[in-house]
């Protein structure tokens, strides 16, 4: 066994400090449907989220990677958004089933990480405590690129963007000539763990200069995956999902653009499967009581967007943003032969936006408006052999409910000489409701129990700050500082859910926001051949939910009582970097240490403790070595992930046995390969080896193992 210390030495002298994907940067579109790189990674990629305007990754003041849509489907060859974050440092990509699945960012998971697509927020005051669910109802295939910007964004997106921000940019069409254009593409995928298949289609087009458009659709099956070593086969995990997406583009005028975007995202019957029998135990892990439990889930984005941007600058621009989001979750959980539930919440969300940069002799200011309102229904039906369907006050959250988000945001980039400092400023205004939701005081859940139904209305404002700054030595090297806030106000789950999946949670209407401030330093250089960069950072947290177990059980799941009596810290340091050591190799590697404690509750005593976070991400790294042909037509790598036992767990950890084994997760050392090449002109082949040595593993706080030996076969063809 190697110890913390040796592993800390170990991964940072591979040959050099990277993602395996190599974010860094967007390839150009011909080299990424090759799946090759035409030139090593120099952090130049575009990222938008940092600072809400288009800037090299490697100018802004923070953290923040880039990962090229093409690149994850040709190269990672991802199932889902999740499995795009695997080896981005300071990220765990826990596993709840084969189709749940959430990236904890910095330690921080759920709907403490904001999920935006094209710069909306997906975020629903519908969720509730524990890992989001709606992560895989964003499809990378119809990705551009993934941003993902770590640490506190509530300045610039309010609340939830504490462990860090995610912003999928979907697909456009690029090419505007004159005349009438159309291009089309295809791309398969076929994996022997899960036998399973993912298709899917593309076209786009252009009349003249003046409209656009693009069309997508995904059609995923997987099967039940087989994990490796002794446990094999997990049954009930497969799955099916159908993605449509399509945006559509009018260019009014030089500067003026419309955008008309519809997404729609349906998963069938998705298995929680470490709730059921068919659960496999795990180094201990207990096994689920439930026949069944299937889960549904619906994501709809509509939105129009008007735009103006000054030709060749991301300076004096404006965009007006109307949308609709939509969200439906539902729960088919068969307890016994002769006993069902059927649940469910949905939560429509209707905003608008305002949002606008100016160059002015202070330098770039960025600022504008928010509003959002999202309407929450819930219910819960209970089915019994021989006896009446009954009805519940609410399902996994409050009925007849909803939240109001409005913020008004203003931050300026200032440069003086080498420095460059980042002020920024946000007031946000939040509320979250309900009309009908069990009373905690009386027993049983029917609507029909007298005085069983209560309500609440409760409403926050918050100031919240942000500085940072960066020294720019020369163009090649950077080093950066920042203090951000950040808060999550309670959300219509938090303060009603009745029971979540792997705890028994009641309702608490007097629970108040989160807050946390977080120190970071950081240092970003590149070379012609090469590039490193690195952070180190602290988040303080103020009065986070947590929850403590009372001791009382119901179905054999703990009862836990929430609060804000969660105050602590997390700090850690994330590393990359790539190095082209020869015409045809790069090496490529990157290391994550993380470590937090926050106060808990002792029940019955009322006393408080200070653990280690929920969840906590132990110890990991990838590295690997690639070889390509200079024209990117050829390339393969062999690379590994690793990951520390994980044994430094909170009082929820302990009690979570479907999950993670008594003791901790163990750690683990996994090898892979995967090669691919240009066919022809207009298609590509790639393939992969995962999981060579078969190794039996699972991520921390997951509920399913991951898969064993894996061969993955994709072919793209371009029309």
């Amino acid at each position: 066994m190697v110890s913390n210390h040796a592993f800390l030495l170990i991964l940072p002298a591979l040959p050099a400090l990277v993602l395996a994907q190599e974010p860094a940067s967007a390839p150009s579109s011909q080299a990424a449907d090759r799946g090759g790189m035409a030139k090593p990674e120099r952090l130049e990629g575009t990222v938008v989220t940092a600072t809400r305007r288009d800037e090299k990754v490697f100018d802004v003041p923070q953290t923040a990677y880039v990962l090229d849509g093409d690149d994850l489907k040709f190269r990672k060859l991802t199932r889902n958004l999740n499995e795009s974050l695997v080896g981005v440092p300071g990220v765990m990509n826990q596993r709840t089933s084969l189709g749940l699945g959430s990236p904890f960012l910095r330690g921080f998971g759920g709907y403490n990480t904001l999920l935006l697509v094209d710069g909306i927020r997906i975020n629903s005051s519908v969720q509730r405590s524990g890992p989001s669910l709606w992560q895989n109802t964003v499809d990378p295939f119809m990705a551009e690129r993934v941003e993902v910007v770590m640490g506190p964004g509530s300045v610039l997106y309010g609340t939830d963007a504490v462990g860090g921000t995610i912003n999928v940019i979907s697909k456009r069409r690029t090419s505007f000539e004159e005349g009438l254009h159309a291009s089309a593409s295809s791309f398969s995928r076929f994996e022997t763990a899960s036998k399973s298949w993912i298709h899917r289609g593309e076209i786009s087009g252009n009349v003249d200069d003046r409209f656009g458009f693009f069309v997508g659709m995904t059609q995923k099956d997987f099967g039940d995956l087989r994990a490796g070593g002794l446990t094999g086969l997990q049954e009930q995990t497969g799955y099916s999902e159908t993605d449509a997406d399509g945006h559509f583009e009018l260019r009014l005028s030089d500067e003026w653009r419309l955008h008309l975007v519809y997404q729609r995202v349906d998963q069938d019957d998705v298995p929680r499967t470490s709730q059921t029998k068919s659960a496999e135990s795990f180094f201990g892990t207990a096994v689920g009581t439930d026949l069944k439990r299937d889960e549904g889930f619906r994501r709809d984005l509509a939105y129009v967007r008007a735009e103006r941007r000054e030709s060749g600058t991301s300076v004096n621009s404006d965009q007006f943003t109307v949308y609709w989001s939509g969200l439906e979750q539902t729960l088919n959980r068969l307890r016994t032969p002769t006993r069902r539930e059927f649940s469910g919440a949905d939560s429509d969300t209707l905003g608008a936006s305002y949002q606008m940069v100016r160059e002015s002799s202070a330098g770039v200011w960025t600022a504008g408006v928010d509003y959002a309102h999202d309407f929450i229904q819930s219910f819960k039906r209970n089915f019994q052999t021989g006896a009446a369907t009954t009805v519940d006050v609410q399902g996994p959250s409050g009925d007849n409910a909803g939240a109001d988000y409005a913020a008004i945001f203003a931050q300026l980039q200032a440069p003086v000489g080498k420095l460059e400092f980042t002020p920024g400023l946000r007031v946000s205004y939040n509320r979250a409701f309900a009309g009908q939701v069990d009373n905690p005081e009386v027993a049983g859940a029917l609507v029909t129990t007298p005085n069983n139904i209560i309500d609440f209305d409760r409403s926050w404002t918050e100031l919240t700050g942000s500085f940072r700054a960066m020294y720019r030595a020369n163009e090649d090297l950077n080093f950066y500082a920042g203090v951000s806030e950040a808060f999550r106000a309670p959300t219509v789950g938090d303060l009603s859910e009745f029971q979540t999946q792997s705890v028994v949670s009641l309702p608490d209407t007097q629970l108040d926001p989160e807050r946390y401030l977080q120190e970071e330093i950081g240092f970003k250089a590149r070379g012609d051949q090469w590039f490193l960069q690195g952070a180190y950072w602290l988040t303080q947290i103020d009065g986070s939910i947590v929850t403590t177990p009372t001791g009382e059980l119901i179905g054999g799941v703990p009862v836990v009582d929430k609060s804000n009596e969660g105050d602590g810290y997390v700090n850690g340091i994330d590393l990359q970097g790539s190095w082209r050591f020869h015409p045809n190799l790069t090496a490529f590697a990157s290391a994550s240490w993380m470590e937090g404690y926050v106060d808990e509750v002792l029940l019955p005593s009322g006393g408080v403790e200070r653990n280690p976070i929920t969840r906590g991400m132990p110890l990991n790294g990838v590295a690997g070595l690639r070889v390509s042909t200079e024209d990117g037509r050829f390339w393969a790598e062999g690379w590994v992930r690793a990951s520390q036992k994980q044994d430094k767990l909170s009082n929820r950890d302990k009690t979570d046995t479907l999950r993670i084994p008594p003791g901790g997760t163990p750690g683990f050392f996994v090898t892979n390969f995967r090669a691919g090449a240009e066919l022809c002109p207009n298609a590509s082949l790639s393939f992969a080896v995962e999981n060579i040595t078969n190794e039996n593993y699972r991520i921390h706080g997951s509920g399913l193992n991951e898969a064993g030996t894996n061969f993955v076969l994709a072919l793209s063809i371009r029309f």
